[in-house]
């Protein structure tokens, strides 16, 4: 994480017995990025946070017409909000748990395969290799199962992480996600009944 300020994850994890498919673009910490769920069945959804203020992070959700039926929207209700953003509320906030960039990236990085001290010679083979045309070195520790790539230079950044139970993890856009901004008044909407 050292001089990183922002980044992208794509996140194919296992969640209380549930494949979850998640992207989450932006800062390291929470004042500026945005999660998109893939939930299946139950549809697609879209937490967007913009710093207001240096104290304040407004949080914007956005589903589509699955996701907003599944909470008890109406589909005539559910059409009329689809790809629209809601404010979300303190409450509804916690739902989604404000998980940050850096929190996926520490998780990933433990033990952290770009700093040498902390990989264990004993468990861990090292090979150069190549992740999405990147020049890398690969890491499998054997007493885990994990799997790491990390760039093949000074700055070791991470570019992917795998453990056998909790799923996979890509890293790119390293320092190259723009600022969000709040969405237009055009774009924002009145929850539906079920929601608020």
């Amino acid at each position: 994480m050292r001089r990183v300020k922002s980044l992208r994850v794509t996140a194919n994890i296992t969640q209380g017995g549930q494949n979850l498919r998640m992207t989450m673009r932006g800062s390291v910490s929470p004042e500026n990025q945005v999660v998109s769920f893939d939930l299946g069945t139950k549809g697609k959804v879209e937490v967007l946070s913009v710093a207001e203020n240096a104290f304040v992070v407004k949080d914007f959700l956005k589903g589509d017409e699955k996701y907003w039926m599944g909470i008890g929207a109406s589909p005539s209700e559910a059409k009329s909000v689809a790809g629209k953003y809601v404010e979300l509320s303190a409450t509804r906030d916690a739902v989604f748990d404000k998980t940050t960039i850096r929190d996926f990236v520490n998780e990933a990085s433990n033990p952290d395969p770009s700093d040498p001290d902390s990989i264990n010679p004993e468990t861990t083979s090292v090979s150069r290799t190549t992740r999405n045309g990147v020049p890398a070195l690969r890491l499998d520790d054997s007493s885990t199962g994990q799997v790491y790539f990390v760039t093949d230079d000074d700055d070791k950044r991470l570019l992917y992480a795998t453990h056998p139970t909790q799923g996979e993890m890509e890293f790119s856009e390293w320092n190259a996600v723009p600022t969000f901004s709040a969405p237009p008044k055009s774009e924002l909407v009145t929850p539906p009944r079920a929601y608020r």
